[in-house]
């Protein structure tokens, strides 16, 4: 179980003690609207997880945390609001003994600090694709957009001098405390699993994560359990009674309203 939660203050400006994360919409970039989920350090501003996707999703919160903790360790804290997804963040993020604050850090507002960063990454990340001989309103996929950012934040972002600090992000949070080690990749994949038990309806679907899945048609009328990963449920393994029932598979294009 986490700590109790810290005064904000004593864990703000600390590069690496605490961890902001947001989600956004209606970014325009490569010939279309996009929805970004992020996690950034509150002090270094690093960006340290995130995804891109189509529209907004439940579940791209927690794959901004899961990515972020992979890649740098376990921060002492983070800070979300009430993004969509943000629930089943602070449930994995408890699981994996991270503090939860409910308070903003008394300097800055985690909104006012990811909607400024936002805007300005927008703008640059922008120019970097027209500028890198993608054709102007020509269309991209998530998993393109995503290598494209993450290469980009790699090579130039953490690595511009920001004028109101003099420094790189990349230079303050190596400056900073070093996040505890990330958790084995078992007990990081226990975190992010949910289990829920779902009715199969007629149609032999159920609804998990605001999504409809496609189930056994033997399961129809039965109660089922799903075991959803909620920072990739692709592909939801489901039981009956203990016994494994194969898997659940998105129904394309159905989104229903979220039932975690």
């Amino acid at each position: 179980m986490p700590a109790s939660e810290p005064d904000p203050a004593t864990v703000t400006g600390r590069p690496g003690a605490a961890w902001i994360g947001d989600a956004f919409t209606g970014f325009d970039l490569a010939g279309r609207s996009w929805a970004l989920a992020v996690f950034i350090d509150e002090r270094s501003r690093m960006v340290l997880g995130y995804r891109w996707d189509t529209r907004e999703r439940p579940f791209l919160l927690a794959a901004a945390l899961r990515a972020a903790i992979t890649a740098y360790g376990l921060p002492e804290c983070i800070c979300v609001d009430h993004s969509m997804g943000a629930g089943t963040v602070k449930e994995a993020a408890s699981r994996l003994g991270v503090t939860i604050l409910t308070r903003a850090p008394t300097h800055l507002a985690p909104r006012s600090m990811t909607e400024r960063w936002a805007a300005g990454m927008c703008r640059l990340f922008r120019h970097e694709i027209t500028t890198s001989g993608h054709p102007a309103g020509a269309s991209m996929d998530p998993v393109e957009l995503n290598r494209r950012f993450g290469a980009w934040l790699e090579k130039v972002y953490h690595r511009q001098v920001q004028p109101d600090t003099g420094t790189t992000a990349l230079q303050r949070w190596r400056a900073g405390t070093p996040p505890r080690s990330a958790p084995a990749p078992a007990v990081l994949s226990a975190a992010f699993t949910h289990h829920c038990n779902r009715s199969v309806s007629s149609a032999a679907t159920i609804r998990l994560l605001g999504t409809s899945y496609n189930v056994d048609a033997g399961l129809v009328g039965q109660t089922i359990d799903a075991s959803v990963d909620v920072s990739d449920p692709s592909v939801v393994p489901v039981r009956l009674g203990g016994r494994p029932m194969g898997l659940a598979v998105p129904v394309p294009s159905v989104t229903m309203p979220y039932a975690p």
